[in-house]
């Protein structure tokens, strides 16, 4: 009996320390896609009365940049934008991912004021001008994404938003209009 309830913790242990392991991104420090999914689908279950967005930065011509500049500064500005999506999230209720390369995604409550938001992410981040003159940020955002059922679905809506929103300076993001069927 003892022996079990030794082996039990020792696979406890073990389980917790895989977790650990694999639940987050090694250069960013946030939630990898599949942790994030659970997570999300744990936030859409316990907070019911809570309206929520999904937003998705990408770094515009991300693959330019990194033969143009190097692995080792993409990696610095990956860092810092997992930096700043954590600050986000904690600053908002919300959880962030990266989703891959340059794909972050956040999860947060509905808020009305992302432009200033936004601003504020983006000078926290490139608070370096040598990183802020090369980086162009794309943002796209799903608002009330908790109305559609598929979550990956939800992040597409979120990025066709940032594509949409494309390059353009004077537009800090773009935002997915959903329509009920």
């Amino acid at each position: 009996m003892i022996k079990a309830r030794i082996d039990r913790c020792i696979e406890l242990s073990e389980n917790r320390d895989l977790i650990r392991k694999t639940q987050r991104d090694k250069l960013t420090g946030l939630y990898n896609i599949d942790y994030f999914i659970r997570y999300v689908n744990r936030y859409d279950q316990y907070y019911l009365d809570v309206d929520f967005d999904v937003v998705v930065c990408n770094v515009s011509q991300f693959h330019a940049l990194n033969e143009q500049y190097g692995q080792q500064f993409c990696d610095l500005v990956l860092r810092s934008i997992g930096i700043g999506i954590k600050k986000l999230a904690r600053k908002t209720g919300g959880i962030g991912c990266r989703k891959e390369g340059d794909t972050f995604l956040l999860y947060i409550p509905h808020r009305n004021d992302y432009e200033q938001q936004l601003k504020s992410f983006l000078a926290d981040l490139f608070f370096e001008e040598e990183i802020a003159d090369k980086v162009t940020m794309r943002f796209g955002i799903f608002p009330y994404a908790q109305k559609e059922p598929d979550i990956e679905e939800r992040f597409i809506r979120a990025k066709t938003a940032a594509d949409m929103s494309g390059n353009d300076q004077e537009e800090l993001y773009g935002v997915y209009e959903y329509e009920e069927a």
